[in-house]
Protein backbone atom coordinates (compact mmCIF):
# COMPACT_ATOMS: atom_id res chain seq x y z
CA UNK A 1 0.00 0.00 0.00
CA UNK A 2 1.71 3.35 -0.97
CA UNK A 3 1.65 5.17 2.67
CA UNK A 4 0.19 8.49 1.18
CA UNK A 5 -3.05 7.26 0.70
CA UNK A 6 -5.70 5.80 3.69
CA UNK A 7 -9.01 5.16 1.16
CA UNK A 8 -10.66 2.40 1.82
CA UNK A 9 -9.12 0.74 -1.29
CA UNK A 10 -5.72 0.65 -0.34
CA UNK A 11 -3.34 1.44 -3.56
CA UNK A 12 -2.71 -1.17 -6.71
CA UNK A 13 -0.74 -0.29 -9.88
CA UNK A 14 -2.34 -0.23 -13.10
CA UNK A 15 -1.79 -3.37 -15.47
CA UNK A 16 -0.09 -4.00 -18.94
CA UNK A 17 0.10 -7.07 -20.82
CA UNK A 18 3.41 -8.91 -20.68
CA UNK A 19 3.41 -8.52 -24.72
CA UNK A 20 2.46 -4.72 -24.51
CA UNK A 21 5.11 -2.11 -25.20
CA UNK A 22 7.43 -0.39 -22.98
CA UNK A 23 5.51 2.83 -23.01
CA UNK A 24 2.69 0.84 -21.86
CA UNK A 25 4.31 -0.23 -18.78
CA UNK A 26 5.38 2.87 -17.72
CA UNK A 27 1.89 4.20 -18.03
CA UNK A 28 0.28 1.42 -16.06
CA UNK A 29 2.88 1.74 -13.23
CA UNK A 30 1.84 5.73 -13.06
CA UNK A 31 -2.03 4.82 -12.69
CA UNK A 32 -3.09 3.88 -9.47
CA UNK A 33 -6.08 1.36 -10.50
CA UNK A 34 -7.21 0.89 -6.77
CA UNK A 35 -8.11 5.00 -6.82
CA UNK A 36 -9.90 4.92 -9.24
CA UNK A 37 -11.86 1.57 -8.08
CA UNK A 38 -12.53 3.83 -5.31
CA UNK A 39 -14.08 6.94 -7.28
CA UNK A 40 -16.09 4.36 -9.21
CA UNK A 41 -17.51 3.00 -5.81
CA UNK A 42 -18.14 5.36 -4.46
CA UNK A 43 -20.17 7.45 -6.96
CA UNK A 44 -21.95 4.29 -7.36
CA UNK A 45 -22.29 4.16 -3.61
CA UNK A 46 -23.98 8.25 -3.89
CA UNK A 47 -25.86 7.73 -6.89
CA UNK A 48 -26.87 4.48 -6.60
CA UNK A 49 -26.84 1.84 -9.49
CA UNK A 50 -25.37 3.00 -12.73
CA UNK A 51 -23.55 1.83 -16.23
CA UNK A 52 -19.76 1.88 -16.84
CA UNK A 53 -20.99 4.45 -19.68
CA UNK A 54 -22.52 6.74 -16.61
CA UNK A 55 -19.89 6.46 -14.54
CA UNK A 56 -17.48 7.71 -16.76
CA UNK A 57 -19.71 10.48 -17.69
CA UNK A 58 -20.22 11.35 -13.93
CA UNK A 59 -16.45 11.38 -13.16
CA UNK A 60 -15.32 12.91 -16.48
CA UNK A 61 -13.42 9.72 -17.36
CA UNK A 62 -13.44 7.94 -20.51
CA UNK A 63 -15.35 4.78 -20.51
CA UNK A 64 -11.96 2.75 -21.17
CA UNK A 65 -10.90 4.06 -17.99
CA UNK A 66 -13.80 2.47 -16.15
CA UNK A 67 -15.11 -0.27 -17.35
CA UNK A 68 -11.20 -2.21 -16.32
CA UNK A 69 -12.16 -0.91 -13.00
CA UNK A 70 -15.47 -2.92 -12.79
CA UNK A 71 -13.91 -6.69 -12.56
CA UNK A 72 -11.72 -6.19 -9.71
CA UNK A 73 -14.45 -4.34 -7.79
CA UNK A 74 -16.40 -7.21 -8.16
CA UNK A 75 -13.80 -9.80 -7.67
CA UNK A 76 -13.46 -8.20 -4.25
CA UNK A 77 -17.14 -7.57 -3.67
CA UNK A 78 -17.57 -4.37 -3.78
CA UNK A 79 -19.85 -4.21 -7.18
CA UNK A 80 -22.24 -6.64 -8.11
CA UNK A 81 -24.09 -7.25 -11.59
CA UNK A 82 -27.63 -6.32 -11.62
CA UNK A 83 -30.42 -8.07 -13.94
CA UNK A 84 -30.94 -4.53 -15.38
CA UNK A 85 -30.02 -3.19 -18.49
CA UNK A 86 -30.04 0.12 -20.24
CA UNK A 87 -29.01 1.49 -23.48
CA UNK A 88 -26.15 3.56 -24.01
CA UNK A 89 -25.29 6.32 -26.25
CA UNK A 90 -25.09 3.76 -29.00
CA UNK A 91 -28.42 2.18 -28.10
CA UNK A 92 -26.85 -0.95 -27.38
CA UNK A 93 -28.14 -2.63 -23.66
CA UNK A 94 -25.30 -1.87 -20.59
CA UNK A 95 -25.08 -3.37 -17.46
CA UNK A 96 -26.26 -1.81 -14.47
CA UNK A 97 -23.52 -2.12 -11.60
CA UNK A 98 -24.34 -1.84 -7.73
CA UNK A 99 -22.39 -0.66 -5.50
CA UNK A 100 -22.24 -2.80 -2.43
CA UNK A 101 -21.54 -1.40 0.94
CA UNK A 102 -22.53 1.72 2.68
CA UNK A 103 -20.47 4.39 2.36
Amino acid sequence: MNPEDDSLFGWSPGAARREDPDTSHGAAQSVNATKLEQECWEVMAKNGDMTAEEIAMRLGYELGSVTPRLAPLVRKKRVSKTAIKRPGKSGRPRIVWHAEGAL
